[in-house]
């Protein structure tokens, strides 16, 4: 049994990406909040910088860049640059309604509150968040309300009551525009705020490291059987030669990979050597 599978003591569960993840507690040496992060030149992009922990120095192995999966803080940062997209479509959508009253012509952009950018996203975005999920919900109003703007807008137009159009568009623009405007930007200071990676401070017999996970879940034995698991598991959807084992969480159903956490810090050693 290898050096990283031994059962004798509890392991830290921790999870990355949607995936549960376990390091023997004999590598551990504390877990905290991911402090402020000194960026250093030179090394590779899954090592984010140097943190300083009550005066002793360690680099941030970043765990999802190291399998070769985005981190979470390029995760958030892409999510909100595509909200803060969405938030411009919809302006320019009111904006080209009213336009095309104004100068009497056909109207071309989209109806359906489905079948827009922001509808696709919203109809299939999934979050274990229950604060994020809380305030996504506060869209769903608002936002048809604005796409149902259009047929009553242009009916009116037809009809030749352009101001009573222009009066209800000014309307959707000041009420429910405002407050989709309100909610992307409360949505986008949450993703933020909510980003609060763990550090795990990881102590081996040649170095010690801090390896940045989304989260952890708890501390519990692991039963690692010997059938059937093979270690050193080429883990291809990460992108990587991933060193660890995959078992059974607790005789469940529930996958748990085990990680070789010489595999990680063999790479720190690497990086700093070839500095």
């Amino acid at each position: 049994m290898e050096y990283y599978l031994s059962t004798e003591l509890p392991f830290l569960l921790f999870s990355v990406k949607n995936r549960l993840f376990g390091l023997s507690t004999q590598f551990v040496q504390e877990m905290l909040a991911v402090p402020a992060i000194t960026h250093i030149p030179d090394v590779p992009e899954w090592v984010r910088g140097v943190i300083n922990i009550r005066g002793n120095v360690y680099k941030l192995v970043d765990m999802r860049m190291r399998m070769g999966i985005a981190s979470r803080e390029q995760e958030i940062t892409e999510l909100t640059d595509s909200l803060s997209e969405r938030e411009k479509e919809h302006k320019q959508w009111i904006d080209e309604l009213e336009a095309c009253v104004k100068e009497e012509r056909q109207f071309t952009r989209g109806v359906d509150p489905h079948a827009c950018k922001f509808g696709k996203w919203y109809d299939t975005y999934k979050t274990d968040d229950n604060v994020v999920g809380m305030e996504l919900k506060k869209f769903d109003r608002p936002h048809k309300a604005i796409h149902a703007t259009a047929e009553q807008v242009l009916e009116l137009s037809a009809e030749g009551k352009k101001d009573d159009a222009l009066s209800i568009i000014e309307a959707r623009r000041s009420g429910e525009l405002t407050t989709m405007i309100h909610l992307f930007s409360s949505i986008k200071e949450i993703l933020h705020e909510t980003n609060r990676e763990i550090a795990i401070i990881v102590e081996l017999e040649q170095d010690s490291f801090a390896l940045a996970v989304d989260s952890v879940e708890a501390v519990e034995q692991v039963a690692v059987e010997e059938e059937g698991n093979q270690s050193g598991n080429m883990l291809k959807e990460f992108g990587a030669e991933f060193n660890g084992r995959i078992v059974h969480r607790n005789q469940s159903d529930e996958l748990l990979i085990l990680v070789d956490p010489y595999w990680i810090g063999g790479a720190v050693l690497s990086a700093a050597s070839a500095k």
